[in-house]
């Protein structure tokens, strides 16, 4: 099975949020798309990367880990590894 890597962009006591380097969710009818270009190549600037989630399963923010979930991504559904370290922005909601 395909593995991808990626850093998460915010950790919480409860998950832990990552930018999906394949699909795209629209600003205005939030549906998701497997680019953000037209046919023409053209960048459609209301298609932002989708933020997934997981649980976090050590219920901490504290630390730099790796974890591994199977993807959300309709696009995609290789297994995700998902780093924690300096780059992830911590909340402790």
């Amino acid at each position: 099975m395909n593995k991808i890597n990626v850093v998460a962009d915010k950790i919480t006591p409860r998950k832990i949020f990552y930018t999906c380097p394949f699909c795209f969710t629209s600003t205005s009818n939030h549906y998701t798309y497997d680019t953000n270009k037209t046919k023409g190549g053209r960048i459609i600037k209301n298609r932002l990367p989708t933020i997934h989630h997981h649980g976090n399963e050590r219920q901490t923010i504290e630390g730099n880990w790796e974890t591994e979930r199977t993807s959300h991504c309709q696009f995609n559904r290789a297994h995700v590894y998902i780093k924690i370290n300096e780059e992830t922005k911590r909340e402790c909601i």
